[in-house]
């Protein structure tokens, strides 16, 4: 008998614990709720939204239903910058660095300095920072991830790794046909802005091609005044020889401001500063060479808007897939449970067109091939071979001048 009045006692105790956590989980949803129709930029949907959806999570259990469940229902606003990122989730560092100047807030995560794509036949490796530890490790563009530690890939809502310091064992498959390889890498703590900056700038280099120097410039985020800084860094530096230039905008996310585009505008000005004894030094010169674009489905947001207000100026040559077509006014909401909720609350055109869901169209389309492509990048070769055409017309043209 006392054993069992114990038992009794113990499940009396531990009862209140799945109440309290569906309460927990109806408020955060109550308080999503409140935040879309109180500031989502279309206020009858919003309305009608909100009224649809009151006391969603009463019936949530788990952080993991929640986050389903939310986005589910976020979905059906069918607009981009608009999405729930839990609390350590994979992407909630990536988008509190985005805006990390208005969050004040400085986010880190455990890195294997790659991008990953997620297909119907695996997790696929599509771009390794240079200087970062995939590239230490061995990892190629087109690797496939079969294990990290002997289990499975975690899905996309969960970071890839959760300990910076500790080595991953990384068991990689490079062709269908071929058994899986295993490498070793070690996860590095890291604020994302600050690797996409480093990556932006390890990566800018010139290539000689076809008798052309051509210029190659990643930018995997725009966001951060320091990113447009190191681009026009870059080609006042050691790209301003270059004949021409390969900007890629795939992929990552977007943040680029529309004044971007004055980079590359013939109306900029030389700007040239004179000291003392005539010692001079060009702070700023607009580039006015070729320009390629390299884009595809996921260069979204500012990117777009760059690359489309770029393409209808002739200023560049739009080479890859279309752009995700994500064009709205995002802002983030921290939750109270730490939480982001991001919210489109704005519309925006560009030049007066709406690109929400039409995105910006190469001019010269090329597929990708990621899936064990070996290192290739059939899209990056394409744009090189393209800007260092255009170099050979623009050197006929000065010379005919």
């Amino acid at each position: 008998m006392r054993i069992a009045s114990i038992g009794l006692l113990a499940a009396a105790i531990a009862a209140p614990a799945q109440p309290r956590a569906a309460a927990r989980f109806t408020a955060r949803g109550d308080e999503i709720v409140a935040l879309v129709r109180d500031n989502f930029f279309d206020a009858a949907r919003a309305q009608a939204w909100a009224a649809k959806h009151r006391g969603y999570a009463a019936e949530v259990r788990d952080a993991s239903a929640f986050a389903a469940r939310t986005n589910e229902i976020l979905a059906e606003l069918a607009t981009s910058h608009t999405a729930y990122y839990p609390r350590g989730g994979g992407e909630h560092p990536m988008l509190s660095a985005i805006f990390q100047d208005g969050l004040k807030t400085t986010p880190t995560y455990a890195s294997l300095g790659i991008d990953l794509a997620r297909t119907a036949n695996g997790v696929f490796v599509r771009r390794v920072f240079p200087g970062g530890a995939g590239e230490a490790a061995g990892l190629r563009r087109g690797d496939r991830i079969v294990a990290l530690d002997g289990k499975p890939p975690p899905d996309a809502t969960q970071p890839l790794v959760t300990r910076a310091g500790q080595p991953v064992r990384l068991t990689v498959q490079r062709k269908p046909t071929e058994p899986p390889i295993e490498l070793r890498a070690v996860p590095v703590l890291v604020n994302p802005r600050q690797e996409w900056l480093a990556m932006q700038r390890t990566g800018s280099r010139t290539v000689g091609l076809n008798g052309a120097r051509v210029a190659y410039h990643p930018m995997f985020s725009c966001a951060g005044a320091e990113a447009e800084a190191a681009l026009r860094d870059a080609l006042a530096g050691e790209l301003a020889a270059a004949d021409a230039l390969v900007l890629d905008f795939r992929d990552g996310w977007g943040g680029c401001r529309p004044e971007l585009v004055d980079v590359f505008s013939p109306l900029a000005p030389t700007v040239t500063s004179i000291g003392r004894g005539d010692k001079r030094a060009t702070t700023w010169k607009a580039w006015r060479r070729p320009v390629v674009l390299l884009v595809n489905g996921g260069s979204r947001s500012g990117k777009e808007v760059v690359a489309y207000a770029l393409k209808q100026r002739h200023a560049a040559r739009v080479v890859g897939e279309r752009t995700a077509g994500a064009v709205m006014t995002g802002r983030v909401f921290p939750l109270s449970d730490g939480s982001l909720l991001y919210l489109a609350v704005a519309d925006l055109l560009v030049d007066g067109a709406r690109l929400e869901g039409v995105g910006v169209f190469p001019d010269v389309e090329v597929r990708d091939y990621l899936e064990y492509a070996g290192g290739y990048d059939m899209q990056l070769e394409q744009a090189f071979g393209l800007a260092a055409e255009e170099a050979r017309k623009d050197a006929q043209f000065r010379y005919r001048k």
